[in-house]
C-alpha cells in the first residue's frame, strides 16, 4: 500500500516539476497512471503476495477516494504479474507490464536481485518509475537512476545497525551477551549477518554459532531440525534469523525442542519484506 502511494506521490511532484497546462513552466497536469505490481504469486511466497495484491487494491481505493473528494481529473488503475522465482523472471514480469500494460509506474519485485535486475533493464532504460517494498543493496545505491528508483524499506547497509540496536535494547546492553545467527545461503542473507556480526562485537558482543540456511525443504527432511540444533547451541542470549516467511516457517517448530534451547532468549527474525 505504501509503495502503491509512493508512485502516486512521485509521478504527481514530477509532473509538477515537468509542467502542463499548456506552458512551459509548473502548472496544473491531468495524470492517467498505471500502476504495475511485481508480486510473488506463486513458490513459497505466494502468501506475501497475495496480501500485497489485496494491499495494492487498498491503496488504489484510498487514492480514488481522494481524488474523488478533489475533484482532480486524474485516474489511476493497477495491474498484476506474478515476479516468478529469480531475477530473470522479475525482469520479464516487469517488461510485461511496462511494453504490454503501459505502466507508468512500478511496485516490487519483492527481492533485492530482482528489484536490481528490474532497475537495470527496465525502469531506468523506460524512465518509468520503480518502488521496492524490500530492502535495497549497496550497488543500487550506485546506479545512475536519476531518482527513478526507490524503497519503502530501510537499506541493506543499514539493517545490520538496526537489528543489533534492537536486539541491545532488548538484552540491556551488548558486553557479555552472546548472539547466535542463521542467515540464508544469498547475497541479503551474507550482507545483513557481515554487518549484524561486525556491528555487535564493535559493541563488545560476543557472536556464538553462525549457520547457513539450507532453501526450505519438504516438511519430512530433517535439516531444519538440525539446522535449529546449531542455532541454539552454547544457549546463546538471543537468536538472530535472517530468512524469508518460508524458511523460518520451517525452522522455528525444531527450536524449543533443541538442547541448547533457552525460553527466556529473545529471537529476532527478518521476514523476507
Amino acid at each position: 500500500m505504501v509503495a502503491a502511494a509512493a508512485c502516486l506521490g512521485l509521478v504527481l511532484a514530477l509532473s509538477a516539476c515537468g509542467g502542463g497546462g499548456g506552458g512551459s513552466g509548473p502548472g496544473s497536469t491531468q495524470l492517467k497512471l498505471v500502476i504495475g505490481n511485481a508480486l510473488p504469486l506463486s513458490g513459497t511466497s505466494k502468501a506475501l503476495g497475495e496480501s500485497g495484491q489485496k494491499a495494492a487494491g487498498l491503496a488504489i481505493e484510498q487514492i480514488r477516494s481522494a481524488i474523488a473528494e478533489t475533484g482532480s481529473p486524474h485516474a489511476v488503475r493497477a495491474m498484476q504479474q506474478d515476479e516468478g522465482p529469480d531475477p530473470a523472471s522479475a525482469r520479464a514480469a516487469a517488461k510485461r507490464l511496462v511494453d504490454q500494460g503501459g505502466a507508468s509506474c512500478l511496485t516490487g519485485p519483492w527481492s533485492a536481485e530482482g528489484v536490481e535486475q528490474v532497475a537495470h533493464d527496465v525502469a531506468v532504460p523506460s524512465k518509468v518509475l520503480e518502488i521496492a517494498p524490500v530492502p535495497t543493496s549497496p550497488t543500487l545505491a550506485e546506479l545512475s537512476d536519476h531518482d527513478l528508483v526507490d524503497s519503502t524499506a530501510l537499506p541493506e547497509s543499514e539493517e545490520g545497525v538496526a537489528l543489533s540496536k534492537a536486539i541491545e535494547d532488548e538484552l540491556g546492553g551488548a558486553q557479555g551477551h552472546t548472539v547466535n545467527v542463521a542467515a540464508s545461503n544469498d547475497s541479503y542473507g551474507d550482507t545483513l549477518r557481515q554487518d549484524f556480526v561486525e556491528e555487535w562485537q564493535d559493541k563488545d558482543g560476543t557472536v556464538g554459532q553462525q549457520t547457513t540456511l539450507a532453501p526450505p525443504a519438504p516438511p519430512s527432511n530433517s535439516s531444519s531440525s538440525a539446522e535449529s540444533s546449531q542455532l541454539t547451541g552454547g544457549s546463546p542470549d538471543a537468536v538472530l534469523v535472517i530468512d524469508d516467511l518460508s524458511g523460518f516457517s520451517q525452522l522455528a517448530p525444531g527450536l524449543p525442542s533443541s538442547p541448547g534451547w533457552n525460553a527466556e532468549a529473545r529471537a529476532a527474525v527478518r521476514p523476507g519484506v
